[in-house]
């Protein structure tokens, strides 16, 4: 019997969203982290982490490679919302 995650990882994005804007790019780490534990497939959650780590600096080019083949797009974070929440970070 499978068991549908689908709330938690809809719960897990929302926080994460919510730390983007209070800057607090750790937290929005460990939730993307903890998106991907619910559903390694989540691109939003790989795309926040590729996010994270664009706006500290750090390589970023494994993570574009991991999230190529995730199909999983609950639309709450794109590449178009890098700026929108990171701005002159990114």
């Amino acid at each position: 019997m499978l068991v549908d995650h689908s709330e938690e990882l809809k719960n897990t994005l929302r926080l994460a969203i919510m730390s983007f804007s209070q800057q607090d790019l750790d937290k929005v780490n460990a939730l993307a982290d903890k998106a991907l534990e619910i559903d390694a497939n989540c691109l939003d959650a790989w795309y926040m982490k590729i996010a994270v780590a664009k706006a500290t600096g750090k390589d970023y080019n494994t993570l574009v490679e991991l999230s190529s083949t995730c199909t999983l797009d609950m639309e709450f974070f794109s590449e178009k919302d890098f700026n929108k929440y990171l701005g002159s970070h990114v």
